[in-house]
């Protein structure tokens, strides 16, 4: 049974002021106006709510209940939006990230976050894997690569160079390549699951071409890869981003710096619709201005 909630908040404010007169002065309206409304109310409910006399009004006994269960009512409809407001204003609830596995920067992303939004729960899965985030309920993911799903939307956080490094073991005993075709002569440590027709994208002239490359080592996890160069087991070609401590620190030096290597996108992703939770636009938000985003990075 359908009610007009105008009706009943006209019924509050006739009571309140005591008066029909006073109720439409409260609310901009007219007085005859206020008394049709309420008397619509009545015939609604099918029950008499006020005693009126030409001095004063009163409620019935009836009215008296219908009264404090509609001053109860439109309390709780109150709280409920103030509760809604809060929410949106202040991000809570719980993300569910995901991230590759070896990208040692989601940790300090997310431990940065953590500080800015104590309310929020994040809970994150670190994998190799290919993942379809939006069946599997993810939120909000870390990508390395282009994004080609028409449901999802990306921001560019950086992009990353590739490296060719070895360690200075390596290069002392088995010399420093000059040359591109100087790699045939040494011992590449692929980042993937096979040595068989491995081979790395490089360009001495500007446009990448394949070139093929041996090793007696091929793993698919890209610290497993850095441990075994550093260990002095060959070159690899690898993201700046996971190399640039080791050559900071000495332990890994660039070899063919001139030669051109591929560049891949760093992206956060979420799906469609997603950034309308609080806590969901928040992340990401948080994330491009840790990355310094200039502008709005849609890849």
């Amino acid at each position: 049974m359908s009610r007009d909630l105008n009706d009943i908040q006209i019924f509050l404010k006739v009571v309140e002021k005591g008066s029909f007169t006073e109720a439409a002065k409260s609310l901009g309206g007219i007085t005859s106006s206020m008394s049709r409304k309420v008397a619509r109310l009545e015939e609604n409910i099918g029950v008499k709510l006020l005693n009126r006399t030409t001095r004063k009004i009163s409620l019935t006994d009836v009215g008296q209940i219908y009264h404090e269960k509609c001053l109860r009512f439109f309390s709780q409809l109150q709280e409920t939006e103030d509760q809604i407001a809060d929410l949106i204003s202040t991000p809570r609830g719980k993300i569910r990230l995901l991230a590759p596995a070896e990208h040692t920067m989601t940790t300090s992303l997310v431990l940065s976050f953590l500080k800015k939004y104590p309310d929020i729960v994040v809970e994150t899965t670190l994998t190799d894997k290919t993942i379809n985030m939006v069946e599997e309920g993810y939120d909000v993911a870390i990508h390395v690569g282009p994004v080609t799903s028409l449901s999802l939307i990306a921001h560019r956080i950086f992009e990353s160079h590739f490296q060719l490094v070895a360690s200075n073991e390596y290069v002392e005993t088995n010399g420093e390549p000059k040359s591109i075709s100087d790699l045939s002569k040494h011992d590449c440590v692929i980042f993937g699951s096979s040595c068989t027709n491995a081979h790395w994208d490089l360009s001495s002239s500007g446009i990448l071409k394949p070139v093929p490359v041996s090793g007696k080592l091929a793993v698919n996890h890209l610290n497993a890869v850095l441990c075994a160069v550093e260990e002095g087991h060959g070159i690899a070609l690898l993201p700046q981003v996971a190399v640039g401590e080791g050559i900071r620190s000495g332990a890994l030096i660039e070899v063919l710096g001139k030669v051109k290597k591929p560049i891949i996108d760093i992206s956060i992703v979420w799906a469609s619709g997603k950034f309308q939770v609080p806590s969901v636009r928040a992340f990401i938000e948080h994330t491009k201005a840790e990355f310094g985003i200039i502008g709005d990075g849609l890849v």
